[in-house]
């Protein structure tokens, strides 16, 4: 099974910031509901800055917003902040044992 992420990085006018990481603490429930993790991260001091982690593992990106209820809450999320275009767009994980030429000696 390979593992999926999404990263975006929000900015969340200071009138929206609570209902913002209320919905992303409903994103985080459901995603956690089906094996997946939900992070965010503000930058230090504030300003509305926001970087929102998800990931979950299936067999292809689309597991990624896999519910109706996600896809609902990712909308609301998507109208309280304004992202980068590339906000959904999903990242796979390498395996970095699995490396052509790839040693497990360490160099000097």
């Amino acid at each position: 099974m390979t593992r999926f992420l999404t990263v975006a990085r929000a900015k969340v006018p200071r009138e929206a910031v609570s209902e913002y990481l209320s919905t992303l603490g409903e994103l985080q429930a459901s995603v956690q509901a089906r094996g997946g993790h939900c992070w965010v991260f503000q930058r230090a001091g504030g300003m509305g800055d926001f970087l929102e982690f998800v990931e979950t593992a299936g067999s292809d990106p689309s597991a990624i917003e896999q519910t109706s209820r996600e896809r609902e809450l990712v909308g609301r999320l998507r109208s309280l902040a304004s992202y980068q275009a590339d906000a959904a767009e999903p990242w796979e994980e390498v395996a970095l044992s699995a490396r052509p030429g790839a040693s497990s000696r360490s160099r000097p």
